[in-house]
């Protein structure tokens, strides 16, 4: 009996055959990867827990850029971290594919055979649009951490700078930030005058506390 994961499975096969041109392929783990030079381009599939045999089964795809140099930077940098946390030094960053022209997360029910090939025909072109686009304008490394602070940017970019010698570059974008994002400049400055009133969970305070912390502030 085909399972959910059989039914996302036998979808990505119809999408990567469809980038096939652009040198992807379906890998394990719901993947559909290419390697270009150091960097590697991954659609990752997120499955619902709650899909069920012959009842559901629902998936998402992220985009994900993977960098083998930015991995062994942090793991020359920083080599005594636990395994848990080093063996995803290669991730840059990521992006959700979206419903053109919203904020609206992706998401599809493969469950009916049927279905599947204009499940797969939609989903390559949203990715045509979307996201190989972005994969190219990620080449860029300057591209990519001028994503602070975006809604997936965190001190990982901060890393990537130091990891792509952008440190003069970096300082001059968190100024520029913390100007035009007052939300930003003030956690800066309150990282700047100490940690002790340090917001948990807050993105910015991290991002400025790290910042501080790797003389990028």
């Amino acid at each position: 009996m085909e399972t959910p994961r059989d039914a996302v499975e036998a979808t990505l096969a119809m999408i990567a055959a469809a980038l096939a041109g652009e040198g992807f392929a379906l890998k394990p783990g719901l993947k559909i990867k290419r390697v270009d030079g150091d960097y590697t381009d991954v659609i990752r599939t997120q499955t619902s827990v709650w899909n069920r045999t012959d009842t559901q089964a629902w998936f998402t795809l992220t985009a994900v850029i993977e960098s083998g140099r930015f991995g062994r930077f942090l793991k020359a940098r920083w080599p005594d971290r636990p395994a848990n946390v080093s063996r995803h030094d290669r991730f840059v960053t990521s992006r959700q594919l979206k419903k053109p022209g919203t904020n609206l997360t992706c998401r599809w029910d493969a469950i009916l055979p049927g279905d599947r090939a204009a499940i797969a025909e939609e989903a390559t072109g949203n990715i045509r649009t979307q996201i190989l686009p972005w994969f190219a304008a990620m080449r860029d490394p300057l591209a990519v951490v001028r994503q602070i602070p975006g809604p997936f940017a965190g001190t990982r970019l901060l890393h990537y700078a130091l990891a792509n010698g952008l440190e003069r570059e970096m300082r001059a974008h968190l100024v520029e930030v913390s100007q035009k994002v007052p939300a930003f400049g003030e956690a800066m400055a309150r990282m700047k005058a100490g940690t002790m009133d340090r917001r948990p969970g807050n993105s910015f305070d991290e991002i400025a506390l790290r910042a501080i912390e790797l003389g990028l502030a």
